[in-house]
C-alpha cells in the first residue's frame, strides 16, 4: 500500500470533500418527495461498518428525522468485526439494529451494505415487535408511493424499471397508475442503461416527454431519483422515511398495497454446487432444462404455460425478437405459471451456484385484512410446495 506522502499517491489520489456531500444533499431540494416531516420519526441506523455512516444521517436529519446510529458499526472497518456477513439481506446482520431499535422504541431501523448502494429495513408492528421487509416488499412500497403521489403532467410519460426476477406486483402498481414499466436483466447497470436511453431518445423514448420515476431489484437495490446512475441506499432510505411519515406504519401501507393491487409473495433458493466438478454440474443442469419440454407440467395447483429462454431469445423454442429486443442474451430460463406465477433459474457467473426465484400471485383477490392474513399463509405454503417440486425436476437439492 502506498504511503500518503508518496509522490504517486499525491498525484493520483484526491479525497472527496464536504463540497461533494453538500452538492448531493442540495439535489434533494428539487425532489418532490423530500420535505420536512410532519411528526416525530425515530430511526435506528447502521452502515454495517461501511461508507454511509458519514452520509446518510445528515441527509435524514436535513428533513427532521431523528437518527440513532449503532455506534459499534458506525465507522468503516473492512474486517466487519460485529457481523459474519455485512449484507442487509441477512437477518443476522441486522440484529444489532434490531436490539437498539427495541431499546429506544424506534419507528423503524435501516441498515446499508458496505458500499452504501443497498438497504434493508425492519418495521415496528402494532404489537411493538420488529418485522423485516424483503427487497420485493420494500421496492413495492417505494414504487407504489411514487406512482400514486407523482403529479403527472398530461404531456409526459413516466417510467418504472425492474429486473425480470423482481415481483410483478410492481407491474400491477404501475399499470393501475398509468405509469409505463419495463423489465431488464438482473444487474442495476441495465436500469441505468434505460435512464441513459431516455436522455438520448433511444429505442421508444422521447427525452422531451419521458421521465424516469423509479428502478429497483429484488436484491435490496432501489433508485427513486434521476441524478444517480446506480442503486442508492441514501435516497431510498429517505423515501422510505417520507412514506412512514405520511402513511404511518409501513406494514399497514404494505397491506393496503396488497389489497389494492394484488397479493404477491416471492422466495429465493440459492444452491451451491459443491466439489471440483460443481461448475460443470451447474452448466449441465441448465442445459438439460433448456432441452426439456415442460409445457403443461403441473406444479401443485399451477402449471407451466410458457418457457422464456433469455439466452436463445425464444419463447417456447420460437424466436421472439420483439419480446427480447432490449435484453442482451443471458443464461436465464423463466417459466410462466397459470394461475399467475413465475419460476426463474439462472447460474451464477462467478461461482458454482444456481439461483431459483419463485413469485406467485394469490388466486383470489383478498378483500379484507383477515382474508389477506389467510391467503398469505396459503401462498407461503404453495411457494414451498412448488419450489420443492421444481427442485425435484432439476435434480437439485436445497
Amino acid at each position: 500500500m502506498l504511503d500518503k506522502d508518496d509522490p504517486v499517491f499525491k498525484k493520483n489520489v484526491e479525497y472527496i470533500g464536504e463540497e461533494i456531500k453538500k452538492s448531493y444533499y442540495n439535489e434533494f431540494d428539487h425532489v418532490f418527495f423530500a420535505r420536512k416531516i410532519k411528526k416525530p420519526l425515530k430511526v435506528v441506523f447502521s452502515p454495517l461498518h461501511g461508507t454511509s455512516g458519514k452520509w446518510l444521517p445528515g441527509l435524514l436529519e436535513k428533513y427532521g428525522i431523528e437518527v440513532i446510529p449503532v455506534k459499534e458499526q458506525l465507522e468503516p472497518d473492512g474486517e466487519f468485526p460485529t457481523v459474519a456477513y455485512p449484507n442487509p439481506e441477512e437477518p443476522d446482520a441486522l440484529e444489532m439494529c434490531k436490539q437498539l431499535a427495541e431499546k429506544v422504541k424506534a419507528d423503524l431501523f435501516i441498515a446499508t451494505d458496505p458500499d452504501a448502494d443497498r438497504m434493508g429495513a425492519g418495521i415496528r408492528n402494532q404489537q411493538g415487535e420488529y418485522e423485516l421487509i424483503n427487497g420485493n416488499q420494500t421496492g413495492s412500497i417505494l414504487c407504489a408511493y411514487l406512482c400514486e403521489k407523482i403529479q403527472k403532467k398530461p404531456d409526459k410519460r413516466y417510467f418504472v424499471f425492474k429486473t425480470i426476477v423482481t415481483t410483478n406486483l410492481q407491474r400491477e402498481i404501475a399499470k393501475k397508475n398509468n405509469v409505463y414499466i419495463r423489465d431488464v436483466l438482473t444487474g442495476f447497470k441495465y436500469i441505468a442503461e434505460q435512464m441513459r436511453w431516455i436522455e438520448q431518445g433511444k429505442d421508444i423514448y422521447d427525452p422531451k416527454k419521458d421521465i424516469y420515476l423509479f428502478g429497483g431489484e429484488e436484491s435490496y437495490g432501489y433508485l427513486p431519483i434521476d441524478f444517480v446512475r446506480d442503486k442508492d441506499s441514501l435516497s431510498s432510505s429517505l423515501l422510505l422515511c417520507m412514506i412512514a411519515d405520511e402513511k404511518g406504519n409501513l406494514l399497514d401501507y404494505l397491506n393496503e398495497i396488497y389489497l389494492k393491487y394484488g397479493l404477491y409473495l416471492e422466495d429465493l433458493k440459492s444452491i451451491t454446487m459443491k466439489g471440483l466438478d460443481g461448475l460443470q454440474k451447474m452448466q449441465d443442469t441448465i442445459s438439460k432444462l433448456r432441452t426439456s419440454n415442460l409445457i403443461g407440467k403441473e406444479l401443485g395447483n399451477r402449471r407451466i404455460i410458457n418457457v422464456y429462454d433469455y439466452k436463445n431469445k425464444t419463447i417456447n423454442n420460437k424466436e421472439n425478437k420483439e419480446y427480447f429486443k432490449i435484453l442482451p442474451p443471458s443464461d436465464v430460463l423463466q417459466y410462466e405459471l397459470e394461475p399467475e406465477g413465475l419460476l426463474t433459474i439462472r447460474p451464477s457467473g462467478t461461482e458454482p451456484k444456481v439461483k431459483i426465484y419463485i413469485s406467485l400471485r394469490s388466486k383470489e383477490q383478498p378483500q379484507s385484512l383477515e382474508e389477506l392474513k389467510i391467503q398469505k399463509k396459503e401462498l407461503e405454503n404453495e411457494l414451498n410446495t412448488i419450489l420443492g417440486m421444481f427442485l425435484a425436476i432439476t435434480g437439485l437439492t436445497g
